[in-house]
């Protein structure tokens, strides 16, 4: 098994493929080899992959995901991690949305659901790591890009062509509209917009053609995002349109010698790479020709813009390549600088050979000594050797690839001091994966029929597997999951995670034929690699096994108190706790129950007041998304697929299921009044001239009450007078504010100069709810609940009531206290599969994209497992995908498709 196989390398390493009591440097490589494999064993990275339902989603959809966590070297389920952190981004790098999962031995699932109060149409980033994942920096993270469509998104269909305009320097745009049933916008006003970045720089008045044509020009921008908005006069429409440019001059052509220099007289391997302006391949081809413009070298791509090709470099020349790009443009670029002298790594990898060819070489001012090379694969040496230049400059070696797992492997020559020379990616592959089989009870099913589904899983030996696995079923009606950037278990793992940018079709280079395996090695000549190897001593970001509250207890001087008692307390569910500070004045609270909406009170056993609590909170890292091409908006060249899941998904919205049946509903568009639960207001919860609910005071953290009333009370402000004596006080605008808590009138119970402390003191996180009451309509019940006999002049006066979460008035002043509310872990929920039966007669509408969701496919000692869903209400072919991982690190993916046909005419008719 894999474990097996790696102790096998080792063993091997110490054997070293060279004799190695009689090459020099030999001891220091062992030492080096074993310094470098204790620190991966030690402290290796995590890996992590994450399977969705499908690949876009709409507003008000739900995305369900499943986590792999594994362990490098050996691909095994990690244990080392308990908790999966989860944050997503709009496109403008901003987290809208985190999560907390809780991991089991490695797995953990979930669903995110996209509110239409957090979430727009558009683009964002789904970014997921482990507290452990962190000290190998954002590379390695787990990162997704997902398109969100609204299905009031748009109103008009656009198909668009963008590109220079002839004889100038300005850009044509031509779009066609159609409305949703593809009939032209004909003879229309639009109002256009140009957005650069987040300005607008041009403004045109626009009228349609008979066809929906209308065309537009401007002026590109060489560093910002642009975009085109087009509106109607009543602006009741409006499209955002992408400025996507692919001009060929633009093309960004890089070359990359193998081993990362062009040495004189060392033959040379140089991959290359042409990028447009879209971030895709360009198809190019061309010559390298010197100073004498001879040519030395003929290229074209393979694909996706990358190929290679060999010439021989000469001590003093330069070279340039001659590149012909699309549309018969030239363009001329500059080969890396050739170096005097220096070594040379080629590392040949045929696909049909089960050796690898290595070359090592140097010139004459660099072959009188020794140096390593190095293979690694997953972190640890799976081979090493002792090359001794001073017999032979030119050094050829074959290396079997069963010494290296499947995947990436890195092959570095260095100096017997250490420092890195040249460096090669190959990929090895081998026929580890997993063989997972599904079969269907029967061949063909219909609309609403119950549907079993049989897995089996096999080594490749066809020994059954015992695993966990996860499987999506989605309608090809309305889901496109073909596509080559549909990334897997697979390609992520063995792939792109090691990899750094952007893979465009990674699906694509695990065909099985010999230019998918040419075009593969062209890619990692091309790709810069992820380092994985964990920094020497105490990493800073432990492993989190559990839940924990981390906090600190100082005192004025900001100095530790060691062997303070502290206690935490908690009302749903009710939880006490206490502990003792270290030496540090540092506590731990951990194993705590499961608590779906956290909120704790932290404070000092004792009455000492001088001390104050800081708690370790986990602050998101600043979000970076990953530079990928954009992702046109969905109405936007817009095929049938797309479209026809956009509008299922508005009518899915509108369904209302009953026991038995159900019926689409109308449309019905409710404008409801915010409230607050458990309000004493007297005038009824929600009456008031500002309100602030639950969810929006969850939004403002850890502001004090006087900042909150500040940024949400209008002409609320603090009021200092000295009419004979020192008085502080709230006003809003010239209203003297009282306090409300609860239904209690907070002055009865604290001075007003204390108000100022109390307000300053407690934080949003204790409310639930907020009103403030500044007309005559609402004042005047308020007058009468709390100054029944009093004369008061409701003009003079407002009120604040606040309604907290405890429902406790009894909130001191009381310094040293702490009120912690963390970010909750997200339970995962059940998939909703609708049960039909052979009596139901009513016309259901089923409509779903995702048929069916199983997140935790365990299969038994005979590999195998069954589960089963309904047929949703129309004819379609479904696309059924299961990937996952067994108990030694084994991969397995599966893509297959299930036939729903028409149901068959009764007898008779």
């Amino acid at each position: 098994m894999l474990k097996l196989w790696f102790i096998g390398i080792l063993i091997l390493c110490a054997c070293c493929a060279v004799n190695a009591q009689q090459v020099a440097g030999t001891k220091t490589l062992f030492q080096l080899m074993r310094y470098s494999d204790s620190l991966i064993n030690e402290n290796g990275a995590e890996k992590l992959y994450i399977q969705f339902d499908k690949p876009y989603y709409a507003i008000s959809d739900t995305i369900w995901l499943k986590a792999y966590l594994l362990n490098d070297p050996t691909y095994g389920l990690s244990a080392r991690s308990r908790l999966l952190h989860i944050d997503i981004a709009n496109d403008s790098n901003k987290v809208v949305k985190q999560l907390l999962l809780s991991l089991q031995e490695g797995l953990a699932w979930g669903n995110i659901s996209l509110d239409d109060k957090i979430f727009k149409p558009g683009d964002y980033t789904l970014r997921a790591y482990t507290n452990w994942m962190r000290n190998f920096g954002e590379e390695i993270f787990f990162y997704k890009d997902i398109r969100v469509a609204g299905a009031n998104e748009s109103a008009w269909l656009i198909n668009s062509r963008i590109g220079k305009d002839t004889g100038t320097e300005g850009i044509k745009a031509l779009f066609q509209l159609t409305t949703i049933d593809k009939r032209p916008l004909v003879d229309s006003i639009l109002n256009a917009e140009l957005v650069t970045g987040k300005k607008v720089t041009s403004r045109q008045h626009l009228r349609t053609d008979r066809n929906g044509m209308v065309g537009m020009t401007f002026l590109p921008d060489a560093l910002g995002k642009q975009e085109v908005i087009l509106q109607n006069n009543s602006k009741s429409k409006k499209v955002i349109i992408p400025v996507i440019l692919n001009r060929p001059e633009k093309t960004d052509v890089q070359f990359m010698p193998e081993g990362g220099s062009l040495v004189a007289d060392l033959p040379a391997r140089i991959g290359f790479k042409a990028i447009g302006e879209d971030g895709r391949g360009v198809t190019v081809s061309g010559v390298v020709t010197d100073r004498k413009d001879s040519v030395v070298a003929s290229f074209h791509t393979l694909h996706n813009g990358m190929g290679s090709f060999y010439m021989q470099p000469q001590a003093g020349e330069s070279y340039r390549a001659k590149v012909s790009l699309p549309g018969a443009v030239i363009r001329y670029y500059p080969l890396p600088a050739v170096k005097v002298s220096g070594t040379l790594l080629q590392v040949k990898n045929p696909p049909r050979s089960d050796s690898l060819d290595v070359i090592v070489a140097a010139t004459p001012d660099y072959a009188n000594a020794s140096y390593y090379i190095i293979g690694k694969a997953r972190g640890l040496t799976c081979y090493a050797a002792v090359v001794d230049l001073g017999k032979d400059p030119y050094q050829r070696s074959r290396i079997a690839k069963s010494k290296f797992p499947q995947g990436i492997a890195h092959f570095t020559v260095m100096t017997t001091d250490g420092k890195p020379l040249n460096e090669r990616l190959i990929y090895i592959s081998r026929p580890d994966n997993l063989r997972i089989n599904v079969q269907q009870d029967q061949q063909v099913h219909q609309p609403k029929d119950s549907i079993a589904l049989r897995v089996h899983v096999t080594d490749n030996s066809g020994k059954p597997v015992v695993g966990n696995f996860s499987l999506a079923v989605t309608d090809d009606g309305q889901v496109k999951t073909d596509s080559l950037n549909n990334d897997n278990i697979l390609t992520r793992l063995l792939l792109t995670s090691d990899l750094k940018g952007y893979v465009e079709e990674p699906d694509y280079y695990f065909r099985n034929n010999d230019t998918a395996r040419q075009a593969l090695d062209n890619l990692l000549l091309a790709q810069g690699w992820v380092n994985y190897d964990p920094p020497a001593g105490k990493l800073p970001f432990e492993a989190e096994t559990e839940f924990k509250v981390r906090g600190r207890i100082d005192n004025v001087f900001n100095k530790g108190l060691k062997k303070q008692e502290v206690v935490l307390l908690s009302t749903r569910p009710q939880i006490v706790m206490d502990t003792v500070t270290d030496k540090d004045g540092r506590f731990v609270f951990d194993h705590f129950p499961r608590i779906d909406t956290p909120v704790f009170l932290l404070k000092p056993n004792n009455r000492n007041f001088n001390v104050k609590i800081e708690i370790e909170e986990t602050t998101p890292q600043v979000f970076n998304s990953p530079a990928i091409p954009i992702i046109l908006p969905w109405y936007m060249n817009t095929d049938t697929t797309l479209m026809r899941y956009v509008k299922s998904n508005a009518q899915m919205q509108q369904l209302q299921y009953y026991p038995g049946g159900g019926r689409i509903l109308k449309e019905v568009k409710i404008t409801a009044k915010k409230t607050v639960k458990n309000s004493y207001n007297p005038n009824g919860a929600g009456n008031a001239d500002v309100v602030m609910d639950e969810k929006e005071l969850e939004q403002a953290g850890k502001k004090t009450w006087a900042q909150l009333f500040k940024e949400k009370i209008p002409g609320f402000h603090e009021e200092i007078s000295f009419h004979g004596h020192f008085s502080r006080h709230y006003e809003i605008y010239k209203r003297y504010v009282i306090l409300i808590v609860n239904g209690e009138l907070l002055a009865r119970e604290l001075p007003r100069f204390d108000i100022i402390q109390f307000l300053s003191f407690h934080t949003a996180e204790d409310i639930k709810g907020l009103e403030a009451i500044t007309s005559d309509k609402y004042i005047y019940n308020y007058l009468r609940e709390f100054f029944p006999s009093q004369m008061i002049d409701p003009a003079t006066i407002a009120f604040v009531e606040i309604t907290t979460r405890s429902g406790d008035f009894k909130m001191e002043y009381t310094p040293g206290t702490y009120l912690y509310k963390p970010l909750a872990i997200t339970w995962p929920k059940q998939f909703y599969k609708p049960k039909y039966t052979v009596k139901d007669t009513t016309d259901l509408t089923d409509l779903r994209a995702t048929v069916d969701w199983e997140p935790n496919v365990s299969t038994d000692k005979n590999g195998e497992a069954t589960l089963w869903f309904c047929a949703a209400g129309t004819p379609s072919t479904y696309s059924v995908i299961i990937e996952g991982v067994d108990g030694n690190g084994m991969l397995g993916y599966k893509r297959q498709k299930l036939l729903i046909a028409k149901p068959k005419p009764a007898v008779g008719k």
